[in-house]
């Protein structure tokens, strides 16, 4: 299980944000308002949704699947961030854009 109860999620084929209130038969069930504040609900396979990150500027993370720490440099408006790390063989700096899935917040 990918999310818990509360999590804001993206439907990943139009940007639909959405609270997620339970898994329901191995579907995601999410809340939404429409513009009218009217609630709805649906349920969704959760690879149809992705978890809203938040990533700001200045954030420490860690690139998923490496020991590299890099610093939030930019953020996208279509889930790209652009990190910065310093390269521990050379000393180099190093900058690159990404999708924010393959980084998380570095724990304290």
């Amino acid at each position: 299980m990918k999310f818990k109860t509360g999590d804001i999620v993206i439907l990943k084929k139009n940007g639909q944000k959405m609270t997620m209130r339970e898994y329901k038969k191995n579907m995601v069930v999410c809340d939404w308002f429409d513009a009218k504040a009217e609630l709805y609900q649906d349920a969704f396979k959760e690879s149809h949704l992705k978890k809203e990150l938040n990533f700001k500027k200045g954030d420490m993370v860690v690139i998923n699947k490496s020991k590299y720490t890099a610093t939030v440099v930019r953020c996208g408006k279509i889930g790209l961030v652009t990190i910065e790390w310093i390269s521990p063989e050379d000393g180099a700096t190093c900058q690159c854009t990404t999708q924010e899935e393959l980084i998380t917040f570095k724990e304290a």
